[in-house]
């Protein structure tokens, strides 16, 4: 089964160091999208999200996003993989049972990157 939430929250991080990251998320099409342009469901708010500060819709926007993880765990046929991406998992878990030694815990990994993004 796929894990599309992010370890529990960690792309939240991501978010606060470079809240631009929303934007690029929720612009990229929807593969379900007939229409990506097309969204009148979206122009029946239950409530202005507007008047949310930044930080109440970066909330919105992380539940929202743990909701579709939780869907597509449910349901994995709701976010299917492209043949070049089921090919780059098989890769990667080929890489890791050749050499699992090789693997770092997800702290050091997240520790690595976060390291990384306070230097740029």
């Amino acid at each position: 089964m796929r894990d599309f939430g992010g370890g529990g929250g960690d792309y939240r991080d991501m978010m606060s160091h470079d809240p631009r990251y929303a934007r690029l998320v929720l612009r990229r099409p929807l593969p379900w999208a007939k229409d990506p342009m097309s969204f009148d469901i979206m122009a029946k708010r239950a409530f202005d999200y507007r008047s949310l500060s930044v930080a109440e819709r970066l909330e919105l926007v992380g539940d929202i996003w743990d909701s579709i993880a939780d869907e597509a765990n449910a349901s994995p046929e709701l976010l299917p993989l492209s043949e070049g991406e089921k090919a780059e998992l098989d890769r990667r878990v080929a890489e890791h049972d050749a050499d699992p030694a090789a693997a770092a815990p997800l702290d050091q990994a997240l520790d690595r990157i976060r390291a990384r993004i306070r230097r740029k």
